[in-house]
């Protein structure tokens, strides 16, 4: 994540900072790793990723803060090899691509609003949408945005709905997806209808018809263990939603040497 850096004064600036150990080699193809040969500009991110995963460092540090939300060194140890991404930094990563977003053409939903819905059995009401839901819709205006990007996360596995209300279409995109075209289950429709009442409610209009919407699962990279999913999630947040989708399409496992996560 480029956007981290150390947070609390009096720790040397990454410049100056003196590698004494190597960070915990990561397995993901998107992932930098020290022993791969990358340009100059990369080697910045090698440093901050180091200096993120010492486990020798204060693991309470704050290495990442936005809009009274925050990362620490612990948080971050998520991202190690064999472990799965939790909520909290998918969240960061969220919070960072909404910020870059300047023309407000997309928007990232945190994946704790997918676990406020899993939460709640059957179908939810527009009451408890409004009591329950709402802090994930203030000042947003979804009917405004091209594309809706949800991270979910549901039996330790993450994968990425794409909801494009303008073309009428949901992606699906799953590292994981076992060679099974998938369908879509009665998970990602109750998201949907959700997104759709508030929709609804914030037109003042009736809930959009998605059922009209058309269904893709795109040929994407697959993940070669079975925890990287939630750094491929991230990936194709970031990818997908800046134009370079075919980074991430009808690649094989061995053809991915050449994305890594800056």
């Amino acid at each position: 994540m480029n956007a981290i850096i150390p947070y609390e004064t009096g720790h040397p600036p990454i410049r100056s900072y003196r590698l004494h150990r190597h960070a915990t080699a990561l397995q993901s193809p998107y992932v930098v790793q020290p022993s791969i040969k990358f340009s100059a500009s990369s080697s910045v991110a090698k440093q901050v990723l180091a200096y993120a995963l010492d486990d020798t460092r204060d693991e309470s540090q704050i290495l990442c803060s936005m809009h009274n939300f925050f990362l620490t060194r612990f948080d971050l140890k998520c991202l190690g090899p064999d472990k799965l991404v939790d909520n909290k930094v998918v969240t960061m990563h969220c919070r960072i691509l909404n910020g870059m977003d300047k023309e407000n053409r997309k928007h990232f939903l945190s994946p704790n609003f997918v676990s406020d819905v899993e939460k709640k059995r059957g179908s939810l009401s527009p009451k408890y949408i409004c009591d329950n839901l709402w802090k994930y819709f203030k000042n947003t205006r979804l009917c405004t945005y091209e594309q809706l990007f949800i991270p979910i996360c549901r039996k330790n596995h993450w994968y990425l709905i794409i909801l494009n209300i303008h073309a009428k279409r949901i992606e699906l995109l799953d590292s994981l997806i076992d060679g099974r075209k998938k369908r879509m289950d009665a998970f990602i429709e109750k998201l949907v209808n959700v997104l759709s009442t508030v929709i609804g409610i914030q037109e003042r209009r009736p809930s959009v018809d998605m059922t009209e919407f058309e269904f893709v699962v795109p040929e994407v990279v697959q993940q070669l263990n079975p925890t990287d999913c939630g750094i491929f999630v991230m990936k194709f947040m970031q990818l997908w939603s800046n134009g370079q989708g075919h980074q991430v399409q009808g690649k094989t496992p061995n053809t991915t040497d050449n994305v890594s996560r800056k």
